[in-house]
């Protein structure tokens, strides 16, 4: 049996580290989303056929997904890269210090977890996403400085940066999961 044959049997292709695989519902299909090795499967569920694969993410394996609209995150190392249906389009660099190990997509926010517990929001609404994936594809860091200066300079009290969040846990806390229902 072809590694991209039909099956119907997830396990045989998701990662051996045992990252959760990620269901999503998009109007009336069904999709799952699951990690092999250093790149991510998108699976149809009506018939568990394969309908993408992801780019691969060199030397790292993926360690945790989400998803939101057409956005898949991949938690590699200590980064998070962001893939547009098949196209990786930005990396979310600087938000931990051990590798990410879970992640939540929920409204405009994913949320990260690391390897030492310690949680960063990140704001993924679509227009956050087309800055980040203009930085990505121009791959000019000088625009981006510009850019960045630009923005500091005509920037209201109410914009936000595009980095994450921290979250202050009470000592001696230590977060094991994320999770919020789909719907009240």
């Amino acid at each position: 049996m072809s590694l991209f044959a039909p099956f119907r049997a997830l396990g045989l292709v998701a990662s051996p580290q045992g990252v959760p695989i990620v269901v999503k519902r998009r109007g009336t299909e069904s999709w799952v989303t699951v990690a092999c090795g250093d790149s991510f499967a998108v699976y149809d569920c009506r018939k568990l056929t394969l309908t993408f694969y992801g780019p691969r993410f060199h030397d790292v394996n993926v360690g945790c997904l989400a998803t939101r609209k057409d956005w898949t995150f991949c938690g590699v190392g200590r980064d998070v890269e962001v893939v547009h249906r098949m196209r990786r389009c930005a990396t979310l660099r600087g938000g931990h210090a051990s590798a990410v190990k879970k992640m939540f997509a929920f409204g405009h926010h994913l949320t990260t977890m690391d390897a030492d517990g310690e949680v960063r929001l990140w704001d993924v609404d679509d227009d956050a996403m087309r800055a980040r994936d203009d930085f990505f594809v121009k791959g000019q860091q000088k625009k981006a400085e510009e850019a960045a200066e630009e923005a500091s300079s005509s920037s209201s009290e109410g914009e936000e940066e595009l980095g994450p969040r921290e979250c202050q846990l009470p000592t001696g806390f230590a977060a094991t999961t994320v999770c919020h229902p789909d719907g009240y």
